[in-house]
């Protein structure tokens, strides 16, 4: 389960509709440097 989350291109969905959770490891447009500088804790 932990590479799901590692892999390019991946959808893991948490939950059923209409309270479901889509992750996607690669969203377009988003750049993980600029991200995870603006990251709260």
């Amino acid at each position: 389960m932990p590479e799901d989350f590692q892999a390019p291109g991946q959808i893991i969905q948490l939950g059923y509709l209409p309270s479901r959770i889509d992750l996607l490891t690669t969203p377009n447009g988003v750049d993980f440097k600029s991200c995870y500088q603006k990251k709260q804790l």
